[in-house]
């Protein structure tokens, strides 16, 4: 795998072109049209049912998953709080795809742990923008939490050789 290290030697992050979604919709068009859209720029994997996303995250972990909300047999909320329910998913970002308007949809999509929403029809400016601005904040969130525990190891360290 790529990965970015810093003038320090401390990883930063993966290349863009290796970082890897997962597109979930239950209608084989829209996941072509995200297909088409977002190869250019990342790995790009899907499936077309809620139980196909657990199976996928079994062996790829994706960088980020876009979740069809309106699914039969497992809808995206379904699939959100099960990710979210194992600590070996929980951090994946999942942003909702979805034609629904309402503000309750959004209000529990964000209460599940979403990271934003995408509206249908898609539109390849914005879906791009959206990927590429939750990756960025996951990819400094991630820094600074190893910031975080070097710190803490370097100030254990301190302590325990005075």
């Amino acid at each position: 795998m790529n990965e970015i290290l810093d003038e320090g030697g401390i990883l930063v992050g993966k290349r863009i072109e290796d970082l890897s979604l997962l597109v979930v919709d239950d209608n084989g068009l829209n996941l072509r049209v995200a297909e088409k859209m977002l190869e250019k720029q990342f790995k790009v994997a899907s499936v077309s049912s809620g139980m196909e996303v657990l199976e996928f995250v079994k062996n790829t972990i994706p960088d980020l998953i876009l979740l069809d909300i309106h699914m039969p047999e497992m809808d995206g909320f379904e699939v959100l709080e099960r990710l979210q329910g194992d600590p070996e998913y929980k951090d994946i970002p999942v942003v909702f795809l979805t034609a629904n308007e309402e503000r309750e949809v959004e209000v529990k999509g964000f209460e599940l742990g979403a990271q934003d929403f995408i509206k249908k029809p898609f539109s390849a400016d914005i879906m791009i923008r959206r990927v590429d601005r939750i990756l960025e904040l996951q990819r400094l969130q991630k820094n600074l939490q190893r910031a975080i525990r070097l710190s803490l190891i370097t100030m254990l360290i301190r302590i325990w050789t005075n």
